[in-house]
């Protein structure tokens, strides 16, 4: 009964831990990127962080498809739009630590998209109670009238001065187009697995 999106992320999951020999490792998003990359494909990684940036400079060594730059991803994804090939899909997934990163999240995402318009941009922000998390959603649907889908999983029901993260959202324009049926079939199968009795999910398209 697993749904064929999630299957092939178990599937990419398990194939990273073989690869590592660490039965509990986990891949981050620019591991799972890699895995499905074509040979004629390319990627620009961005990350600041040194020790970060160390480790995926190492995962990423001898890929000749793969360039990875040691600079902030929002302030300099720009450069790299449009790809020679006008087609791609952008990846916007910082930490949110700062309050300027939701700001600096919205800035990336309105450059790319005037920069190249029909690019795959999907925009990942965390589900919590602060402010800036529960306008990001609208704020990022107002930047353009491009096809869209916005995807949500809740863990529980949002408790007003509860610290911590409780869910994760998703924002994509112009999404392949059956990634809201594929997405309408494995977020209640997620939610049934993760949290029958309070999770809830949620796709809304707009074309």
């Amino acid at each position: 009964g697993m749904p064929e999106s999630v299957a092939s992320y178990v599937d990419a999951v398990a194939s990273f831990r073989s690869s590592t020999g660490q039965a509990d490792a986990y891949p981050g998003s620019p591991a799972l990127a890699l895995s499905v990359l074509r040979p004629s494909d390319r990627a620009e990684l961005f990350e600041l962080h040194p020790a970060d940036y160390d480790r995926l400079a190492q995962l990423c060594a001898g890929d000749r498809r793969v360039r990875v730059h040691k600079s902030d991803g929002p302030r300099s994804i720009a450069g790299c739009l449009p790809p020679p090939s006008r087609r791609g899909l952008v990846l916007i997934d910082p930490s949110y630590e700062l309050a300027s990163d939701y700001d600096d999240a919205l800035d990336c995402l309105r450059t790319a998209l005037r920069r190249f318009e029909t690019g795959v941009y999907m925009l990942w922000y965390p589900i919590l109670d602060r402010a800036e998390a529960r306008e990001l959603p609208d704020r990022a649907l107002a930047l353009s009238d491009r096809p869209c889908l916005h995807l949500s999983l809740s863990m529980r029901a949002a408790v007003p001065g509860q610290r911590g993260m409780f869910g994760s959202g998703l924002v994509v324009f112009n999404p392949p187009w059956t990634m809201a049926d594929s997405m309408r079939m494995a977020l209640p199968w997620l939610c049934e697995q993760l949290a029958p009795e309070s999770a809830s999910w949620k796709v809304e398209s707009r074309e």
